[in-house]
Formats: structure tokens, sequence, C-alpha cells
């Protein structure tokens, strides 16, 4: 019974206690719903923070905002305090010393407006400032213009004197202590019997031709000064010539004075509308200078700049016919050394040849020599006396080289008429330049 027991005690001591399982899936769903509420507790943790803040802050700042402008208040009093004990400078000043500062700064004010006003151009000022410009600027070449009148007498069959006058504007180019040196144009003065010229404060005198330019129908007088008072030799001026080929001259505004309308003494403005067109006449190339201005198909006078220097003398001779009542000039560049010429009293010496500039282009290309191609030879002309042909490029004057037309024209006129010079050319023959050298005695 014992050992029976014994058994039985000891099958109970060896059982076995086994856990309970886990349930996975109770676990996890477990997990899920505490993550879930603490999600939500932050939400609305946060949602409470941000809805109470600005609140808090208020209730904070107002409180201190409260403290800090009582603060501010008790210094300002204080510092107001401290002020009203002071004197300003305007209480220092007397009545008299405040009136004339308040006196000072009216005027200033009124001048301020003034010179506003004064700043502020209108059109209509603009083109009256213009006007009144050129208006003086004419004024000014009025004591070197002169006007040249060409008279003509003769006897009708009743005895009776006919006097008949042609007029044309000239210009006081120079003076020297004897006489005075007028350039004008030849068709009022070449068929005169007398020739009278009338200056700046209506004296006249008589001229007389002293040299002439075929080509532009230019002529110089010469008028006596023993037969002008004081006060008119006072009163007259000698003009100034300007360099026309400068390329600040295209676009710049012009005064064409004399006769520029067909009436004398009238005037007109306008402005370079081209230049440097060249035209070949014997022994020079004249530079035509063209205007925007409207004027008579035959105007007589002067181009000047607005310093009233001469820049051109009007000629529309060589306009087309499209162009014929637009304004033109030769270039005054280009006439300076045949005026100087004509009032020296020489004669302008002729070789009597047309030519153009050799280009750079052409000599490089086609090894024509630099110098003057020959366009046309003149009928009986000292250029065709010695044989000199068109084609021909004349490359030497005695010893000056020549590369262009107006070192032709410059070695040319530093000679006399009946001179004999060595005219070093070139001539094609048989495919190539060859050097020639001509004897020519000038016309």
């Amino acid at each position: 019974m014992d050992d029976q027991n014994k058994q039985t005690q000891s099958d109970f001591l060896e059982e076995t206690i086994k856990k309970r399982p886990v349930n996975k899936r109770k676990v996890f769903r477990r997990m899920v719903e505490v993550s879930m509420l603490a999600i939500l507790f932050g939400i609305i943790a946060c949602a409470t923070i941000v809805l109470l803040s600005p609140v808090l802050e208020n209730m904070i700042f107002q409180q201190e905002e409260e403290e800090t402008d009582t603060e501010i208040a008790e210094m300002d009093f204080a510092e107001e305090e401290i002020v009203t004990e002071e004197i300003s400078p305007e209480d220092m000043l007397t009545e008299e010393m405040l009136a004339e500062e308040a006196a000072l700064e009216a005027a200033q004010a009124a001048q301020a407006e003034e010179e506003e006003a004064q700043g502020e151009l209108t059109v209509k000022d603009l083109v009256t400032d213009e006007a009144q410009f050129f208006s003086e600027l004419a004024a000014s070449c009025s004591k070197w213009l002169v006007t040249v009148r060409g008279v003509q007498s003769s006897e009708s069959w009743l005895a009776s004197s006919l006097v008949s006058a042609s007029e044309s504007s000239g210009a006081i180019v120079t003076q020297s202590e004897e006489e005075i040196f007028v350039l004008t144009y030849s068709g009022s003065v070449l068929a005169a019997d007398y020739i009278q010229v009338e200056f700046v404060d209506g004296a006249t005198a008589v001229g007389t031709i002293r040299g002439q330019d075929s080509n532009t129908g230019l002529v110089i007088l010469a008028v006596p000064k023993e037969n002008l008072s004081q006060t008119t030799l006072e009163s007259i001026a000698s003009a100034v010539f300007y360099n026309s080929n400068l390329k600040s001259t295209l676009g710049s505004r012009v005064l064409a004075v004399g006769s520029p309308m067909g009436v004398l003494g009238s005037y007109v403005s306008g402005t370079v509308t081209a230049m440097g067109i060249e035209e070949n006449a014997w022994d020079i190339n004249y530079k035509i200078i063209m205007t925007d201005i409207y004027a008579s198909e035959s105007p007589q006078g002067f181009l000047v700049n607005l310093h009233g220097y001469i820049v051109g003398v009007l000629c529309n001779d060589y306009n087309s016919s499209d162009t014929k009542n637009i304004l033109s000039a030769l270039g005054i560049s280009e006439l300076k050394k045949t005026i100087e010429k004509m009032y020296s009293g020489d004669e302008i010496p002729r070789l009597g040849i047309q030519g153009t500039d050799v280009t750079a282009a052409a000599n490089e290309a086609e090894g024509v020599p630099l110098g003057v191609y020959i366009t046309s030879v003149q009928m009986d002309s000292a250029a065709m006396a010695a044989g000199v042909q068109v084609g021909d490029i004349v490359v030497g004057f005695d010893e000056t080289e020549i590369f262009g037309m107006s070192d032709l024209t410059s070695a040319l006129l530093a000679c006399q008429t009946g001179d004999t010079v060595t005219l070093t050319i070139r001539r094609l023959s048989q495919g190539e330049y060859r050097e020639v050298e001509v004897s020519i005695v000038l016309q």
C-alpha cells in the first residue's frame, strides 16, 4: 500500500506544466490599437498647443507691453521736463531777423520758379531761337558780302543814253594795302562797260577784272581802297574759307547767303544731305555739296557753316533734271588755289585733260598703276599737242609724284602759263604699262 502511494505521488510530481500558447493575431491587433491611440493623442496635443499658443502669448506680452509703455511714458515725461527748461533758437531770434529770413526764402523760391519756367522750352521757342540765330548769322556775313553790277550803256537812234545793269552776289575774299578783292560770277561783268561794287554800308566803287576761271565762270574783281571812305573800310571784313571735305560737314546745318532764292540779299538755312560727289572739269575735279534747300534754279552766293565760314560756292550747274531746284555748291577746298591764282593776277595754266583717280582696288586686282587715268583730252589743248591720249595714266609732273587728281591740280596751279613741264605717264602697250615722258608747254 505504501509502495502504491509512493508510486502515485511520484507520478504526480513528474507531471509537466505546459505554457499557454500565444495568440499572435491578438498581440498584433493590440499593438495597432496602442499605436493609433498614441498618434491620436499626439495630434490632439499639437492642436491644443497651436490653438492656445496665441492666446497665451497675447496674455503674456500684453502685460509686458503695458509695463514697457508705462516705463516709456515715465521716460518721455522725464525728458519732456528737461527739454522745456531749454530755450529754442527761434525764441532767441528777434522779429526783424525772422522777417528777413522769410523774405530771403520767398525770393529764393521765386527765383527757382523762374529758372524752372525758363528751362521749359516750347517748340515755338526753339523755332524762334533758330530763326533769330540764322538772322544774326546772315547779318554777320553781310560784312563780306557785296553786290556786283555790270553796267552797260549805248546810244539809241534818238541819241538818248540807255543804261542797263545786271546784278550778282559777291564776296570779299582778301585785301591788300591798296585793293579789295571780290569773288563773283562772270555773267554779270564780262560784257559790262564798267563794274560797280556795293558794300554793306551802301557805298559803291568801281572794280576791274583781275582774273577769271573758265571752268566755273567765277571772276576776281579788284577794287581800289582809295575810292572808299574810312568808315566803309572799317565796316567790311574778309570772308574765311573752311575745309569743305570734313566728314562732319555731312548732316550739319548750313546757311546760303547772297541770292540763293534769286533775289539779292536773301538767305535760307538747311542741312547738308550729300557730299563728296565728284564732277570732272578740265584739269580739276570738283566735289559737290548737296543740301535739302529748295532754291532758285540759278542761285548765286555762298554756303556757310554755323561759324559764318564759307564751305562752298552756290552752283546748280551739275544738278540732274529732277533736282534742278535743290541747292548745291562747289566745295571751297577744291576752289581755293584757283581763287588765289586769280587774285594774284596770274592766268590759270591749262593742260586740257579730264581724269579720275585710280583706286587701290584696281591697282591690286588688275595691276593698274596708281595715278590719274585720263578720260578725255581737250581739242587744241597743250596735252593734245604733246600727244597725250585717253587711257594714259599720269604718274608724275616734273619732280612731283601724282597719285590723284588733287595732286595734279596742285602741281599745275604752281606753274605759270607758258611754262614747259614734263609729264610722266604709263601707257598700256602689248598687255603691259610702259612709262613714257612727254614735254608740254602749258597754255
